[in-house]
């Protein structure tokens, strides 16, 4: 066997492998420095109840709400998740301790008691549970028959409530307003009512329309001139000098497709006004189903109450708001008059 030559050939294989073999040692290299960032990156992190409060806040503020579980998933930072149960206890108690609003599925016993209470405030009564149905609140619904697993007056009294199961009507709601009147020797305020027998107030209310209305057929003496038969007229009156004060395109009294008429509608907006002296829901539930199909909202200007039906093109505008309104447009005039209207006081300079 002769001596090995190297040829042209030889040569050219041989550069080729050489470069072959340091492009892959370049890119090893290169690999290894990602692995180590990456590594370096997904190392655990050391989490603390601060912390973990304020990347809450931080994703909040990102995405407009209380972030749920699939938007850790997305955003690849379950651990945050895992570290707020584990430090908390639970997740709902960790976005609480952030000062969020928990979403709605993510119900516990003390959340929905406290929204029971907030429901109680403000129908002024301890609702049925047909009631909860009708007000279409299937989140507190489903919460309960998931927490308590038991009848939903269990869990009122549970809550430190009388279930409202009293079979009310107009005789018995008579009898126990005078069965009060004598046990204070006085007649019953609104406030009183609401704190010492809601459901009596509540009963008033869905029979009568109004509590003054139940006090004046019991024979018994009203406790405020707000419900004097005409003194709707003094605060529709005000409601419509003060809104044709703060906007331009005010129009009163318009008659609509369906024959009814709102108390005014601002064109451009497409918003109707409605004056109310108390915003009892049994006033405005009509005006609701009257009014929507023909505007984009419906604000209802009131002078005392509650509100109790809550839905997307409602808005309501109590006398703090409306006092706000004239404050900016510096109408002194009507600011005195909303405070004398506030203490039941007629403004006849104003009515025909």
């Amino acid at each position: 066997m002769g001596p090995f030559k190297i040829t042209q050939n030889h040569a050219q294989q041989f550069h080729y492998n050489f470069r072959f073999t340091e492009n892959h040692m370049n890119s090893f290299a290169s690999n290894k420095n990602v692995i180590l960032m990456n590594y370096n990156n997904f190392q655990k992190k050391k989490w603390n109840k601060n912390k973990i409060i304020r990347e809450l806040k931080n994703i909040s503020n990102s995405i407009n709400r209380t972030p749920r579980e699939k938007d850790f998933i997305e955003m690849k930072n379950y651990g945050l998740y895992k570290a707020a149960k584990r430090h908390f206890g639970n997740y709902t108690k960790a976005v609480e301790a952030a000062k969020l609003e928990p979403n709605l599925k993510f119900w516990s016993k003390e959340k929905i008691i406290k929204e029971l209470k907030k429901i109680i405030n403000e129908l002024g009564h301890v609702p049925t549970y047909r009631e909860l149905v009708k007000q279409k609140r299937h989140d507190i619904i489903s919460a309960i028959r998931r927490h308590y697993k038991c009848r939903y007056n269990d869990v009122v009294r549970g809550c430190g409530f009388q279930p409202n199961n009293i079979r009310w009507s107009k005789e018995k709601i008579k009898k126990e307003l005078i069965k009060l009147q004598k046990k204070i020797n006085k007649t019953p305020t609104e406030r009183e009512l609401r704190i010492d027998n809601c459901d009596l107030f509540g009963a008033s209310i869905r029979f009568f329309g109004s509590l003054n209305e139940a006090i004046k057929q019991s024979g018994l003496e009203v406790n405020s001139s707000f419900v004097e038969d005409d003194f709707w007229k003094y605060w529709e009156s005000f409601v419509i000098r003060s809104a044709k004060s703060i906007y331009d395109d005010f129009i009163s009294h318009p008659r609509l497709p369906n024959k009814k008429i709102p108390d005014a509608i601002i064109k451009s907006k497409n918003i109707m006004i409605e004056a109310k002296v108390n915003i009892s829901h049994e006033y405005i539930l009509n005006d609701i189903i009257n009014y929507s199909p023909f505007s984009k909202q419906i604000e209802f200007w009131y002078l005392y109450g509650k509100p109790s039906i809550f839905k997307k093109n409602v808005k309501y505008v109590g006398p703090k708001e409306i006092e706000k309104l004239l404050r900016i447009k510096n109408k002194v005039n009507l600011i005195k008059e909303l405070n004398m209207l506030k203490k039941g006081i007629k403004c006849s300079m104003f009515i025909k």
